[in-house]
């Protein structure tokens, strides 16, 4: 009987095919969760500030016994925020497979020297523990079977693949010829829409107040400024960072919001 598959072993190479994307897909998965995990923290004066990639606030603590003016703690948590964002972006370009430039590119600049004053905020980087037990690709098991299937059916059985209700789902509505150009299009959509959606959540900005404080965060989460009134001081120690993260978290609300309803009037959905 002559080999239809001329010595080629299909089920081989689709078993080969699935361990590569396996790998592939484990170690994608690692990189996300040691980024996931990556934090920085830095102390400035009285304040201590932690955040996450991109510079997402994760908590601030008080000195024990200390009663930092408004505009004492307004520089202090500048300086140890700006600090812990450098660390950040230096940590993470150290996981963003070669790209350390544009990862630093996107944080705060040095902080000016204003010349005497404080010490310079101090920081390091913080990692939790690999919690990473087993990384499995999930599984399509209807579609497995139909490759089984296809690997022991006929091959000149086309009409049969073709209408099959599982390799449906894979394929390109319409003429198999428009298939291209119909890929082309959607890429073209998508980036637009990518480029789009990039410029306006470098413009957009939320905001939050309170008494005792007013704060701005882009629509990455990362903060552009926070200053601090006199009322600040009437809070407790342990009250300020509580503060901090609730006003943090409105700005951030904000900011999702106007981002989401600007992409609507465009037409635009984060999915695309």
């Amino acid at each position: 009987m002559t080999d239809p598959f001329g010595g080629f072993d299909p089920q081989a190479w689709l078993a080969d095919y699935g361990a590569r994307a396996q790998r592939m897909y484990a170690e994608a998965t690692r990189q996300q969760q040691a980024l996931a995990s990556l934090a920085a923290e830095a102390t400035a004066g009285a304040v201590t500030v932690r955040v996450g990639v991109a510079g997402a606030l994760r908590g601030v603590e008080m000195a024990d016994g200390v009663r930092p003016s408004a505009a004492e703690l307004t520089t202090s948590f500048e300086q140890a925020y700006r600090t812990a964002v450098q660390i950040i972006n230096d940590g993470t370009a150290q996981h963003a497979g070669g790209v350390d430039a544009a990862v630093r590119e996107s944080g705060p600049g040095p902080a000016e020297d204003t010349g005497p004053g404080p010490r310079p905020a101090t920081g390091h980087l913080l990692t939790e523990d690999d919690t990473t037990v087993s990384v499995e690709m999930p599984i399509d098991a209807e579609f497995d079977e139909f490759l089984a299937a296809l690997v022991e059916g006929e091959p000149e059985d086309l009409t049969a693949i073709v209408n099959n209700p599982v390799f449906q789902r894979y394929r390109s509505p319409g003429d198999p010829n428009t298939w291209q150009a119909d890929l082309q299009r959607q890429v073209q959509r998508i980036t637009a829409n990518a480029a789009q959606i990039t410029e306006l959540a470098a413009r957009i900005t939320g905001r939050a107040e309170t008494p005792e404080m007013t704060i701005e965060v882009g629509s990455q989460g990362r903060i552009d400024s926070l200053r601090f009134t006199d009322r600040v001081t009437r809070l407790r120690r342990e009250q300020v960072g509580a503060a901090i993260i609730e006003v943090y978290t409105e700005a951030a609300r904000d900011a999702e919001r106007q981002l989401a309803e600007a992409l609507a009037e465009l037409g635009i959905t984060p999915q695309e």
